[in-house]
C-alpha cells in the first residue's frame, strides 16, 4: 500500500524544469548592399536561435545610442544599420551593447562587445563638442541664450500686463 501511494505521488510531482540555454552573443561589423550594418549572431546551446529579438546600442558619451532592433533569421543572425562615420572613444573603438528582448528564456541577456573603428575619426577628451563642454562653440551658446531669453522675455511681458489688469488699466 506504501509502495502504490508513494508511485502515485512520484509520478504526479512536477517535473523539474529544464535548465536555461546557454547563449552566446558575438558582433560584427559588416556592409550588405553596400550598406554598413552591425551583425549579431545569437547561439544557444551552440546551435542558432531563430527568432530572438535583438537590440542593438552603441555607447557614446552622453549614453547608450539605440541603432536599431531586429528578430534573427534561421541562421541566428540579427542586423541594425550602423554608419562607420560615427566617431571613435578615446581609445580609437567602439563599444557595443547587444540585449536579448524575447522570447522571455533569453530577454534581459546581454553582451557588451569592444571594436577597433579603423575608419571613425577619434573624439578628444580635450574638445568635447557637448553645450556643457569647458569650450561650447559661442553659436550654440548664443543661440540657446537667444531662445532662453526670448521665452522669459515672452513670461515677463505677459506678467506685466497682467499687472495692468488688476491695477485696472492704470499705467504704472
Amino acid at each position: 500500500m506504501f509502495s502504490l501511494a508513494l508511485a502515485l505521488l512520484v509520478s504526479g510531482a512536477p517535473a523539474a524544469p529544464a535548465p536555461p540555454p546557454v547563449v552566446s552573443i558575438s558582433a560584427k561589423v559588416t556592409e550588405e548592399d553596400g550598406k554598413p550594418e552591425v551583425l549579431a549572431t545569437v547561439l544557444a546551446d551552440g546551435k542558432p536561435a531563430p527568432n530572438v529579438g535583438v537590440t542593438f546600442l552603441l555607447h557614446r558619451s552622453f549614453g547608450d545610442l539605440t541603432l536599431g532592433t531586429d528578430t534573427t533569421l534561421d541562421d541566428g543572425t540579427a542586423a541594425a544599420p550602423f554608419h562607420k562615420e560615427l566617431a571613435a572613444d578615446q581609445q580609437g573603438g567602439w563599444t557595443f551593447k547587444i540585449t536579448l528582448t524575447s522570447p522571455d528564456a533569453f530577454a534581459g541577456q546581454a553582451q557588451t562587445i569592444r571594436m577597433a573603428a579603423p575608419t571613425a575619426t577619434v573624439t578628444s577628451a580635450a574638445t568635447p563638442r557637448e553645450l556643457w563642454a569647458r569650450h561650447a562653440p559661442w553659436s550654440l551658446l548664443l543661440t540657446v541664450l537667444i531662445l532662453v531669453g526670448s521665452v522669459w522675455g515672452v513670461y515677463s511681458y505677459t506678467a506685466y500686463q497682467l499687472f495692468l489688469i488688476k491695477q485696472g488699466g492704470k499705467d504704472a
